[in-house]
Protein backbone atom coordinates (compact mmCIF):
# COMPACT_ATOMS: atom_id res chain seq x y z
CA UNK A 1 0.00 0.00 0.00
CA UNK A 2 1.54 3.37 -0.97
CA UNK A 3 2.35 5.85 1.77
CA UNK A 4 0.50 9.13 1.87
CA UNK A 5 2.67 12.11 1.25
CA UNK A 6 2.51 14.66 3.96
CA UNK A 7 1.45 18.10 2.89
CA UNK A 8 2.62 21.22 4.56
CA UNK A 9 0.05 23.85 5.21
CA UNK A 10 0.46 27.09 3.34
CA UNK A 11 1.13 28.93 6.62
CA UNK A 12 3.95 26.50 7.51
CA UNK A 13 5.57 27.08 4.12
CA UNK A 14 5.31 30.87 4.52
CA UNK A 15 6.82 30.70 8.04
CA UNK A 16 9.72 28.64 6.72
CA UNK A 17 10.31 31.07 3.85
CA UNK A 18 10.20 34.04 6.27
CA UNK A 19 12.74 32.45 8.64
CA UNK A 20 15.10 31.73 5.71
CA UNK A 21 14.77 35.34 4.52
CA UNK A 22 15.43 36.67 8.05
CA UNK A 23 18.47 34.43 8.35
CA UNK A 24 19.85 35.67 5.02
CA UNK A 25 19.20 39.29 6.06
CA UNK A 26 21.12 38.75 9.32
CA UNK A 27 24.05 37.23 7.43
CA UNK A 28 24.12 40.20 5.05
CA UNK A 29 23.98 42.65 7.98
CA UNK A 30 26.83 40.79 9.70
CA UNK A 31 28.99 40.89 6.57
CA UNK A 32 28.25 44.58 6.12
CA UNK A 33 29.19 45.29 9.74
CA UNK A 34 32.45 43.32 9.39
CA UNK A 35 33.42 45.34 6.32
CA UNK A 36 32.71 48.64 8.09
CA UNK A 37 34.69 47.57 11.16
CA UNK A 38 37.70 46.62 9.03
CA UNK A 39 37.71 50.09 7.47
CA UNK A 40 37.47 51.74 10.89
CA UNK A 41 40.10 49.46 12.42
CA UNK A 42 42.61 50.35 9.71
CA UNK A 43 42.61 54.03 10.75
CA UNK A 44 45.85 54.94 12.55
CA UNK A 45 44.24 56.26 15.76
CA UNK A 46 41.93 53.28 16.28
CA UNK A 47 43.29 50.57 18.56
CA UNK A 48 40.49 48.08 17.96
CA UNK A 49 36.87 47.37 18.73
CA UNK A 50 34.70 45.35 21.07
CA UNK A 51 31.24 44.15 20.09
CA UNK A 52 29.28 42.80 23.01
CA UNK A 53 25.84 41.47 23.69
CA UNK A 54 24.42 39.84 26.81
CA UNK A 55 25.96 36.45 25.99
CA UNK A 56 29.26 37.02 24.21
CA UNK A 57 31.81 39.56 23.01
CA UNK A 58 34.05 39.91 19.98
CA UNK A 59 37.32 41.76 20.48
CA UNK A 60 39.71 42.77 17.73
CA UNK A 61 42.64 44.85 18.97
CA UNK A 62 45.93 45.85 17.37
CA UNK A 63 47.76 45.11 20.64
CA UNK A 64 46.51 41.70 21.81
CA UNK A 65 48.41 41.99 25.12
CA UNK A 66 45.90 44.65 26.26
CA UNK A 67 42.71 42.74 25.44
CA UNK A 68 41.89 42.20 29.12
CA UNK A 69 42.34 45.92 29.84
CA UNK A 70 40.06 46.84 26.96
CA UNK A 71 37.47 44.27 28.00
CA UNK A 72 37.43 45.64 31.57
CA UNK A 73 37.09 49.20 30.27
CA UNK A 74 34.26 48.11 27.99
CA UNK A 75 32.43 46.29 30.78
CA UNK A 76 32.79 49.22 33.19
CA UNK A 77 31.60 51.68 30.55
CA UNK A 78 28.51 49.60 29.79
CA UNK A 79 27.72 49.33 33.50
CA UNK A 80 28.01 53.13 33.84
CA UNK A 81 25.73 53.66 30.83
CA UNK A 82 23.10 51.36 32.33
CA UNK A 83 23.29 53.17 35.65
CA UNK A 84 22.95 56.59 33.98
CA UNK A 85 20.00 55.27 31.99
CA UNK A 86 18.24 54.16 35.15
CA UNK A 87 19.00 57.31 37.14
CA UNK A 88 17.89 59.75 34.44
CA UNK A 89 15.29 57.50 32.76
CA UNK A 90 17.00 57.86 29.36
CA UNK A 91 16.06 54.57 27.73
CA UNK A 92 18.49 52.06 26.25
CA UNK A 93 22.03 53.21 25.43
CA UNK A 94 22.84 51.95 21.94
CA UNK A 95 26.29 53.40 21.29
CA UNK A 96 29.35 54.21 23.40
CA UNK A 97 32.55 55.69 22.01
CA UNK A 98 35.64 56.01 24.19
CA UNK A 99 38.38 58.32 22.92
CA UNK A 100 41.61 59.74 24.29
CA UNK A 101 45.33 59.16 24.71
CA UNK A 102 46.04 60.68 28.11
CA UNK A 103 42.45 61.30 29.17
CA UNK A 104 39.49 59.23 28.16
CA UNK A 105 36.43 61.04 26.90
CA UNK A 106 33.18 59.13 26.68
CA UNK A 107 30.33 59.67 24.27
CA UNK A 108 27.09 57.94 25.18
CA UNK A 109 24.16 57.85 22.77
CA UNK A 110 20.75 56.76 23.99
CA UNK A 111 17.86 55.42 22.05
CA UNK A 112 14.92 56.86 23.93
CA UNK A 113 11.62 55.08 24.13
CA UNK A 114 8.52 57.22 23.66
Amino acid sequence: MPRKRGRKKKSEILETEESITESQDKKEETEELKAKLEVIKDKPDVIGYILRNSQSATIDAKDPTKIIDYALLSSSTIDIAEELSNIFNLGECNKIIVEGKTQNSFLFQWMTTV
